[in-house]
């Protein structure tokens, strides 16, 4: 399913978003059974436009509107802000390219999500953002595997 996210421009402007994925699991704010696209979105703190931090309650509107679409389906968060699932109507939360994050309790986020939300643990020890074009010193190798690069 290809969708034009146009309501959700206020905060972010994607030209299109697909899902790769359909489930037809049920989520806090995507409660019924039915076949659906199941969204990812990053950097969903930021305005896509201006850089500047957007709050949770920004994409409550559009989020209920794509919930309302035939194929609209959950969609999941990158964020460790667990409050994001209630105020921003998200269905859950992943946590994609933090470096070091047991320096901020690590995984101790996903303790807040509420009843019925989704947690995706995201990928490691050894997870490397330089593939998405960050800098080639932020490869966090694995413990005693610094030989993984």
């Amino acid at each position: 399913m290809t969708v034009t996210l146009q309501a959700l421009t206020a905060c972010h402007t994607p030209s299109a978003a697909s899902a790769f994925y359909r489930t037809s699991a049920s989520s806090r704010w995507s409660p019924d059974d039915r076949p659906k696209g199941l969204f990812f979105v990053w950097l969903i703190e930021f305005n896509e436009a201006n850089g500047e931090r957007v709050e949770a309650s920004c994409w409550q509107p559009a989020k209920d509107a794509l919930h309302n679409l035939p194929d609209g389906g959950p969609i999941i968060a990158n964020t460790t802000q667990s409050d994001w699932i209630d105020a921003g109507h998200f269905d859950g939360l992943y946590n994609y390219a933090t470096l070091h994050l047991e320096q901020s309790g690590g995984f101790s986020w996903a303790l807040g999500l509420p009843p019925g939300a989704w947690y995706l643990p995201k990928v490691r020890p050894g997870f490397s953002v330089r593939r998405i074009g960050y800098a080639q010193d932020t490869f966090v190798p694995p413990p005693g595997r610094s030989h993984l690069r």
